[in-house]
């Protein structure tokens, strides 16, 4: 209420969030002028966890782009085949002379490739140099992940550093932002446009950095990290996004349907000086169409916050209460298993027989090293891989301890 909100307020709020089953939340935090106002984790979910933050993942990749062209380090008019001119030694096409780093910044590029497809090489860079296009580099905007990964594998060529490196010293390091995972390719060069996991409570530290305009408090002085410009970059090509009164860090448009999953969504409200921070297990898309309708409800351009009581002990305590209340629901076919059956199950495994038979079959596998032959994919992990956008390098040992 220091905030100038009702605690009250808050709370419905995030009692609507609660009931949402679109937006299947997992963890918030809710900032005012760069205070936390609200903090919420549904159980089993924890808001120190990790969660995977899908679209954020090109916004921070536009920001390390930004730190190179300040240092001079790189052009926006800089051609991708000069960058990496041994790829141009096997077959490509005429398009990818015409490519730039501005194209990829701004999701214009015309790679057809999505992440699905590296799945049968491990040489991304290979295949995406070689590979048809949907259309001309600059003709037509079109979010796709490959994209950043480009940017990312553009900042390693120039610097000799990853992606997550360049970013961590330079703007997430000064910002506290110290737990954050990256995944990679096959030959090492982090993803980019997805496979980014942080806590929900560092993605809010991002949306306060937009908010901030690129500014941040290191040590007690107020410093910039990062131009305003590079701070809105996927807003440049995106004439809606710009006029949104709602900022949503790293959501474009022009994104499939399939292209956004489940992951972190940061609402930015600069006229209320709000920073919504929200993990979520919903379809990013219908996520967030869902979550903009609470906002204009609970954080309108008009909307007053009443504040019906002063904040007492009391108080604090029924909002604790509550907030100990939230759980993640169950879907309505939700079905628990049988106890009986169950137990049944446990009862015939402890049979004495069945107990020698694991006994003897653990005895022969114990220090057993298995090497797979080496290949672009492995079934075993492909069908989780899909699930989780997670593509990465094949299962190669299994060991048996």
């Amino acid at each position: 209420e220091d905030q100038d909100i009702g605690y009250q307020h808050i709370q419905t709020f995030i009692s609507e969030i609660a009931r949402d089953p679109v937006i299947a939340p997992h963890s918030l935090i809710v900032l005012r002028q760069g205070k936390v106002i609200a903090e919420a984790s549904w159980k089993p979910y924890m808001k120190d966890c990790w969660h995977l933050a899908n679209s954020l993942g090109p916004w921070l990749t536009c920001l390390a782009i930004g730190l190179l062209v300040e240092g001079n380090v790189l052009s926006l008019d800089e051609r991708v085949a000069h960058i990496f001119p041994e790829k141009m030694k096997s077959e490509h096409h005429d398009w990818l002379e015409q490519l730039t780093i501005a194209h990829l910044l701004n999701m214009t590029s015309g790679i057809a490739l999505n992440q699905i497809d590296t799945i049968y090489t491990e040489d991304w860079l290979k295949m995406i140099c070689s590979t048809e296009m949907a259309a001309l580099p600059g003709v037509m905007c079109c979010y796709n992940p490959i994209n950043s990964y480009l940017l990312s594998a553009v900042i390693k060529r120039k610097t000799g550093l990853s992606l997550q490196k360049i970013l961590a010293e330079n703007i997430l390091s000064p910002m506290g932002i110290e737990e954050i995972y990256w995944e990679t390719c096959p030959i090492g060069i982090d993803k980019g446009g997805w496979g980014c996991y942080l806590k929900v409570e560092d993605a809010a530290k991002l949306g306060l950095l937009y908010l901030q305009q690129g500014q941040w408090n290191v040590n007690g002085i107020m410093q910039r990290l990062i131009s305003p410009q590079w701070i809105h970059t996927s807003e440049i090509t995106n004439q809606i996004a710009r006029m949104e009164r709602v900022r949503w860090l790293g959501y474009w448009p022009s994104a499939s349907a399939g292209a956004v999953m489940s992951g972190q969504l940061v609402a930015v409200i600069p006229q209320h000086q709000l920073v919504i921070a929200i993990a979520i297990g919903g379809i990013g898309d219908q996520a967030k169409a869902h979550l903009q309708i609470l906002l204009d409800r609970y954080f309108g351009q008009d909307q007053q916050f009443p504040i019906v009581e002063k904040y007492s002990r009391r108080k604090h305590k029924q909002y604790i209460k509550f907030m100990e209340t939230l759980t993640v629901e169950q879907p309505a076919n939700f079905a628990p298993p049988d106890e009986k059956r169950v137990k049944r199950i446990r009862l015939t495994y402890k049979t004495a027989q069945a107990e020698k038979k694991r006994r003897t079959l653990m005895k022969s596998l114990d220090g057993l090293v298995y090497h797979l032959q080496t290949a672009n994919m492995g079934l075993v992990p492909l069908g989780i891989q899909l699930w989780q956008n997670n593509i990465g390098a094949a299962m190669k040992q299994i060991e048996f301890q």
